[in-house]
């Protein structure tokens, strides 16, 4: 709201408006992608995988376990990599490394910035929005859950939402 100084009172006023009637889209939660789930293609002659576990320190395990919810087991399986962040939780990285050299990508032209501004002639208003853990609002089909199953030393466990590292993950998210 630190842009909102160079707003006149009216202007104000319209924008908390706006926002409050929106307000649970900043609320923290996942939104829930309307179309139906989206599907991951294989390229021909892929075959499910499951790699050993990357070690995890002891004293990440109880807020690993927090981060992950455990599903079903899986012929695959994907390492995950745990780095600690300054807050005592842990960030979850993903390793698709394998999982992406069998996946067919469908490319989604990305727009360039500068060609979108260009654009935004006559608005009154312009914002950036980051979009956080945007790709976790949209829903994957069974056979790609079963292919985003990330292993732990302790098991495994599926996406049921598209994760980040899945190299057609913005070609979908943009589309």
């Amino acid at each position: 709201m630190k842009q909102c100084a160079n707003l006149n009172l009216s202007q104000r006023d319209e924008l908390l408006t706006l926002l409050r009637r929106y307000e649970t889209l900043f609320d923290g939660t996942f939104g829930n992608w309307k179309l139906k789930p989206v599907s991951l293609e294989l390229r021909e002659g892929s075959v499910p995988y499951s790699t050993r576990p990357y070690p995890i320190l002891e004293k990440y395990f109880k807020t690993t376990h927090k981060k992950v919810e455990r599903q079903r087991e899986s012929e695959w399986g994907s390492p995950t990599l745990i780095t600690p962040k300054n807050d005592h939780t842990v960030r979850v990285v993903l390793d698709f490394r394998r999982l992406n050299k069998m996946l067919v990508r469908k490319p989604f032209p990305l727009p360039k910035i500068s060609t979108t501004i260009m654009q935004l002639k006559g608005f009154t208003y312009a914002t950036a929005l980051d979009l956080n853990m945007g790709y976790y609002t949209i829903r994957i089909d069974a056979k790609a859950s079963e292919m985003c199953t990330i292993i732990f030393p302790w098991g495994k466990y599926s996406y049921q939402r598209l994760p980040m590292g899945i190299s057609g993950a913005p070609d979908i998210f943009q589309g």
